[in-house]
């Protein structure tokens, strides 16, 4: 038949055209099939339209593998894969019923990882290398496999392992596998923050591959998360884009490393926009383009728009719910919406012990509702045993609500007994002992304490000099006065004016 000459004359073109040949392929099956229904009426002889059926059925197996090949070239990780070359893959998955050569196979796994099957990709993976044990993509997409495999969070360990020696394994069958190399990076980076050896491998990729743009960003990002080198970070972030332009991912993490780890608000800010502009539904480049304009800017008006539009995009985006909350109480002093954003976090993220910290905290600031306060403290610390803030401001909300200073002290005692380095529990916890039946002695203990650990702590030496004061002690309330007035406490300066002390 004409049309199979045409199919199979385009076997070796490109991707376009191999998607054309296709289409004709499948236009020609349905001519034969109609073609096999009018015969069985006819009783015609069926024999030679069955022949043509089933090369035809051939001919699109094989069209698709020569596509696909094409596309495992281009895209090593089935993670990196686009919509329409998933929809390829599990077109030919559909097909390819009965794998038997170790192309099958593979292609058979690669399959199975698009859709995150990533024990049955493993298990084809093997049975092709079985088949082809010198081929080295098959080691690397296993090591991809059982990187990406959390289904037994217990066996995470056990799988990184692997990936790694099928990393290394693939690397020695092919010494200019930069593919390799660059998997074996990202393993490295996620099992156990390995940053060094991320970069080592990254570098040998680049090395391997100097357009490689990927691999710079994640260099990046093993140099910022992994190691805070934020410079090294940004300058790989650069050449990312230098080589890719369009790359939004990388204005977004270059967006971080200026925000979160260089305190540069403004650079970032830029970062994100272009981010953006390149990615117009990026609701996390939103949400932390509103972190950099309140966290960082105190633009809180900016920060809660930015956080809008990242809920607009994504609507159960809780994170997002709790940072409106935190424009609208600490910028803004709206201490009732920001109780409603909390909440809204809490509905979709139950299990959010800070967005329960925060919501105690509006309370807390809120015409002094301190009784709401601590409930919403203690479902912070049921969530998160080990949260030392909320332990913190649970012994205020007792210390303010029903002067109940054996509680609070219970409470920061707590608090530095998670974080031994808290000076604000120190600090509070002797305004306690100073208010509760004046233990003076004991207070001042918990403020020097306080001070040995932010030693430019003026509330600190200012509240220790009355404590000396009402021990009789003049000199050392004296000498601590003057030292919360070195570091601007205006309190402090009044008290000495008043005891005629210059």
């Amino acid at each position: 038949m004409e049309w199979l000459n045409i199919v199979c004359d385009c076997l070796n073109a490109d991707r376009t055209i191999a998607i054309v040949s296709l289409i004709i392929a499948i236009v020609g099956l349905f001519i034969t099939f109609k073609a096999w229904n009018s015969a069985k009426e006819a009783n015609k002889n069926t024999k030679e339209i069955l022949t043509d059926i089933q090369k035809t059925t051939r001919t699109i197996k094989i069209l698709l593998e020569n596509l696909i090949s094409k596309i495992v070239k281009e895209n090593p990780n089935p993670n990196d894969l686009l919509p329409n070359d998933i929809k390829t893959i599990k077109a030919y998955d559909e097909i390819n019923t009965n794998p038997q050569t170790a192309e099958e196979l593979f292609l058979k796994g690669y399959a199975a990882q698009t859709k995150n099957e990533y024990e049955n990709a493993i298990e084809y993976y093997k049975k092709a290398i079985e088949l082809k044990p010198d081929e080295p993509v098959p080691y690397n997409n296993m090591g991809n496999a059982y990187q990406n495999w959390n289904g037994q969070y217990e066996k995470a360990t056990e799988c990184f392992e692997k990936a790694i020696e099928c990393y290394e394994k693939a690397i020695k069958l092919k010494p200019n596998y930069a593919d390799a190399y660059y998997n074996m990076g990202n393993a490295y980076q996620n099992w156990n923050g390995q940053y060094e050896k991320a970069i080592e491998c990254y570098k040998k990729a680049i090395e391997l591959n100097p357009d490689d743009a990927v691999a710079y960003n994640n260099m990046g990002n093993a140099y910022g998360t992994g190691l805070q080198q934020y410079e090294k970070t940004i300058e790989c972030y650069k050449k990312a884009i230098e080589l890719k332009p369009d790359y939004a991912d990388a204005y977004y993490n270059m967006g971080n490393a200026y925000g979160t780890g260089l305190q540069q608000y403004k650079k970032a800010i830029e970062c994100y926009e272009k981010a953006i502009e390149l990615k117009p539904d990026d609701a996390d480049a939103y949400y932390n383009m509103g972190n950099a304009y309140g966290t960082g800017l105190q633009q809180y008006e900016k920060a809660i728009e930015c956080y809008k539009k990242a809920i607009e995009l994504k609507p159960d985006y809780a994170d997002a719910y709790n940072n409106i909350g935190v424009a609208y109480e600490k910028g803004l002093q709206q201490y009732k919406k920001a109780i409603e954003c909390y909440e809204k976090a809490i509905e979709l993220k139950p299990d959010d012990a800070v967005a329960y910290y925060n919501m105690g905290y509006a309370y807390d600031d809120w015409k002094g509702q301190y009784e709401k306060a601590v409930e919403c403290y203690e479902k912070a610390i049921e969530l998160k045993p080990d949260y030392a803030e909320a332990y913190n401001n649970m012994g205020l909300a007792y210390n303010n609500w029903k002067r109940d200073y054996e509680k609070a002290i219970k409470c920061y005692e707590k608090a530095i007994e998670l974080k031994p380095d808290d000076a604000d529990a120190y600090y509070n916890m002797g305004n306690a002992y100073a208010n509760w039946n004046g233990q003076y002695e004991k207070a001042i203990e918990c403020y020097e304490k306080a001070i040995e650990l932010k030693p430019d702590d003026a509330d600190a030496y200012y509240n220790m000099g009355l404590a000396y004061a009402e021990l009789g002690d003049n000199e050392q309330a004296i000498a601590s006065m003057k030292q919360a007035e070195q570091l601007g406490d205006e309190p402090a300066k009044q008290w000495l004016e008043e005891n005629g002390i210059k």
